[in-house]
């Protein structure tokens, strides 16, 4: 199934109102469920820095699916909306 426009831009709006722009040094390495997290940014964090890989329960390399999304493509987006620039997937266009 694929994403149609109005709902990619439906999630970047959302990512804008809600997510805001947090960065990774605002993050630390505790352990808290998905849905507590801030934003896709801080969902990326524990994964990629902190290295709990049970962020990504079904091995897809997008951690915390209810925050980020179900696609690379929305990961990436998130990712980008909310400034993270390390640690990028292979995946995610070149900024």
């Amino acid at each position: 199934m694929q994403c149609s426009r109005p709902v990619i831009s439906f999630v970047i709006f959302l990512a804008l109102t809600v997510g805001g722009t947090a960065r990774a040094q605002e993050f630390d390495c505790a352990d808290k469920y998905c849905s507590r997290m801030s934003s896709c940014a801080e969902a990326h964090y524990k994964l990629t820095v902190c290295g709990q890989s049970k962020r990504d329960g079904d091995g897809d390399g997008i951690p915390c699916e209810n925050v980020c999304g179900k696609t690379m493509k929305v990961y990436c987006a998130l990712l980008e909306l909310d400034g993270v620039t390390s640690a990028l997937p292979a995946e995610c266009p070149p900024r």
